[in-house]
């Protein structure tokens, strides 16, 4: 003779809750390392003045991998993808334009981030568009560093990198290799104008400037 089994409608609950977080997390592991999203245009903070400056913008570690923020520019409406790489320590983010520009009178900067697993080996990161080499840095101690490093190693990202450091340093001297030294003087100091101005009155930046302080 079989017993009646006795269900337990909380002890259900709890197996099912539990089922769902497990397949929850599964399923995070499995779209978190080709995971990326993209800001609508102008979302980012700005460096440089007629365009935002592109760069490798942040990294931050996580339980589930690393997290790299970047900034490309591309015409508005550009409909854009992105993969990664990883190779020798060093990890390269490959963005691309799909299909043609809508518009090429209008210019938008975008925000990218990379969810990728915890490449713990990784020594440098590489930021690329349209296979042109945009930024690169090392990562020492989970920090990037501002890649001064890498300015003098391809003649093609010297003036690049060197005028993406003269506005993240704020420092005039790095605009002497960049193609333009004065035309990078210029555009310096009117970035920190802007900057200063959303600070203090006109007077004030004014007088800083002419004064070199």
């Amino acid at each position: 003779m079989v017993k009646n089994l006795k269900i337990n409608p909380k002890k259900i609950k709890m197996y099912g809750a539990a089922l769902l977080i497990v397949l929850v997390f599964i399923m995070l592991l499995t779209l978190w390392p080709k995971s990326f999203a993209y800001s609508e245009c102008g979302q980012c903070e700005m460096l440089g003045v007629n365009a935002n400056i592109e760069r490798i913008e942040g990294i931050a570690f996580g339980p589930l991998g690393m997290q790299i923020k970047a900034i490309v520019n591309t015409t508005c409406y550009q409909r854009i993808s992105a993969d990664y790489e990883f190779k020798n320590g060093t990890i390269k983010l490959m963005v691309k334009p799909i299909g043609e520009a809508i518009s090429n009178h209008c210019l938008c900067d975008r925000e990218l981030t990379f969810n990728l697993p915890n490449h713990t080996k990784a020594k440098i990161i590489e930021l690329y568009y349209s296979g042109k080499l945009l930024d690169k840095r090392s990562i020492i101690a989970n920090n990037l560093s501002d890649g001064a490093e890498f300015c003098d190693s391809d003649v093609r990202y010297r003036p690049i990198c060197y005028y993406r450091l003269a506005f993240m340093k704020k420092d005039p001297s790095f605009c002497k290799k960049t193609v333009d030294d004065k035309a990078c003087r210029q555009e310096l100091e009117e970035f920190l104008t802007l900057k200063c101005l959303g600070f203090h009155d006109e007077e004030y930046c004014n007088n800083i400037f002419v004064k070199g302080e």
